[in-house]
């Protein structure tokens, strides 16, 4: 709980809105007033980048699965792209309505980027957007047309391989899959809370946040049973890439593109065959390009998320609750967005069932 803040290369009244991790190490930021994209340190060095975006309004801000991050353009109709070394891209959001009012935005375990409109007029259901690492989009209406409009913000992507949404005026929850199907959940949300902010938990559950209803809420996917209890272990490694070819073993981590690897951990280092999930520490070295890993359960979608960014030749660590297969295979698969072979060890300390 303690705070430090950093306002070295920050204007006054800036109004700072999205953060995000970026593949690069650092912290991107959207800075609203006056139209940037901001990248900060570690150890709070702060550069701000502007040419080549003509809206306004910057709001939410993502990493991509091409390295890149991207960005959504409340008041200019367009989501932005930003590579680390600065160079800004935009492509228009068309058509459903011509104020879409970009305003969340997230990778999506079908490898492209979902976004929310939160400005769509009355008379227009509003859509939920996907755009493709190319630039095309393609809008889905949500279901429901509330008197007061639904106005969508935060979106994340959830343990279930779906994307999931929060609806400050309907005040409730939707779910959108990767093909586009919208179902919208408002059970057990008090009236006028306004669902404002989402996130996947570490417990398989989405957590959210209420703007007005002075609450944090948490929605379940039907992933993970209630009660789960935590088992601490010696720690232990589970994996190690750099070791002769085998099931927990070589080869290296393939480059972006290449299938994401299938590992079975249950029944190693103490990890019981009915864990649901493992608490360990992921290590990356030997790095061949700059990128992310993503590690989720062996037989789901690709989450969205990831667990651990890194530099070409870079050796990092990071904690992480990784969920396991629900078929009990004990099984995870690691996904490699960087362009070259990376070495990948998985150090376990604990596992929930």
């Amino acid at each position: 709980g303690v705070v430090t803040e950093f306002t070295v290369g920050i204007p006054h009244f800036s109004q700072l809105s999205g953060i995000t991790t970026g593949p690069d190490g650092n912290l991107w930021f959207t800075n609203t007033n006056y139209v940037r994209i901001g990248r900060i340190t570690p150890l709070g060095l702060v550069t701000e980048f502007s040419t080549g975006i003509t809206g306004g309004g910057l709001r939410g801000i993502a990493a991509g699965p091409d390295g890149a991050l991207w960005f959504a353009e409340f008041f200019g109709a367009k989501i932005g792209r930003i590579t680390t070394a600065g160079v800004i891209t935009e492509f228009p959001v068309c058509c459903t309505t011509p104020t879409p009012g970009a305003y969340g935005i997230t990778a999506g375990p079908d490898g492209n980027l979902w976004f929310t409109e939160a400005a769509a007029p009355l008379s227009i259901p509003p859509p939920i957007g996907r755009i493709t690492p190319a630039g095309i989009v393609t809008e889905f209406s949500t279901p429901t047309l509330p008197t007061n409009g639904s106005v969508p913000t935060g979106i994340t992507a959830g343990p279930d391989g779906n994307l999931w949404f929060a609806e400050q005026s309907g005040n409730r929850i939707g779910r959108i899959t990767p093909l586009g199907v919208i179902t919208e959940f408002a059970t057990g949300i008090t009236a006028g809370a306004a669902p404002f902010g989402i996130t996947a938990g570490p417990d398989g559950n989405l957590w959210f946040t209420e703007l007005t209803g002075n609450r944090i809420g948490r929605i379940t996917t039907g992933l993970t049973a209630p009660g789960a209890s935590f088992f601490a272990l010696a720690p232990c490694r589970v994996l190690d890439t750099r070791n002769p070819p085998a099931s927990l073993g070589g080869p290296p981590l393939q480059p972006a593109g290449s299938p994401d690897r299938l590992f079975n951990v249950a029944s190693t280092c103490g990890i019981l065959t009915n864990a649901t999930a493992i608490s360990a520490n992921v290590t990356v070295t030997n790095t061949g390009g700059g990128g992310y890993l993503s590690l989720y359960r062996g037989d789901g979608a690709r989450t969205g998320t990831y667990s651990i960014s890194f530099l070409a030749g870079q050796t990092r660590a990071n904690n992480a609750l990784v969920q396991l297969a629900l078929d009990l295979s004990g099984s995870i698969r690691v996904q490699n967005t960087a362009p070259g072979n990376v070495d990948f060890i998985l150090d376990v300390n604990g596992f929930f069932r």
